[in-house]
């Protein structure tokens, strides 16, 4: 049930409904909605009068895409030819190979990429924690061939292979610190 009423002095027209639900709308700026909660809360929504469409009371979902943001200090890629010798630099993506035998030598993962991808590596040997039994390495290649070296026929059986995540360096301490509990291998 709905029950209407106008002040001629301010302009505003307050609406009550059976839900406890009061609308007032003023009739060139907006509209507030004002429900009292059981806790005696109030809460009020402010809609813009204009943009309210009659509806047979159906609720309808509103969306509101957000703009996005354009980094501050994006930079383009240069298109002009590369007839002098000033040029870009060839940039490289770091690659992790895990789960190694112990009996392969470096020089046959070496010979073994090379003869697949035509691409010359260089091995960087990586010491593992835990799982000693297999070897693991870090090479780095250029990042036009990044997609042949995550391909899964590329590697034999077995190998994990898989972009080089950079981890934080993490200090170790001697003694046991309550705050960070790390231990320091350096000084001993």
């Amino acid at each position: 049930m709905h029950s209407s009423i106008m002040s001629a002095e301010t302009g505003i027209m307050t609406h009550t409904m059976t839900t406890g639900a009061t609308v007032n709308a003023e009739a060139s700026a907006e509209t507030s909605v004002t429900q009292q909660m059981s806790s005696g809360q109030l809460i009020e929504t402010v809609f813009p009068v204009d943009n309210i469409e009659p509806t047979d009371g159906a609720w309808q979902t509103v969306t509101r895409r957000k703009t996005k943001c354009k980094q501050r200090f994006a930079g383009m890629t240069g298109q002009a030819s590369d007839g002098v010798n000033f040029k870009a630099a060839e940039r490289f993506i770091p690659i992790f190979i895990s789960n190694v035998h112990k009996d392969t030598v470096e020089s046959d993962i070496i010979d073994y990429v090379l003869k697949k991808t035509q691409v010359n590596i260089s091995l960087k040997k990586i010491s593992i924690k835990r799982h000693n039994n297999h070897l693991a390495y870090k090479f780095m290649i250029p990042e036009d061939n990044l997609s042949l070296f995550l391909d899964d026929k590329l590697w034999p059986k077995g190998i994990i292979f898989r972009r080089f995540v950079h981890y934080k360096n993490r200090h170790i301490k001697n003694e046991t610190n309550m705050n960070s509990g790390l231990v320091n291998v350096n000084n001993g």
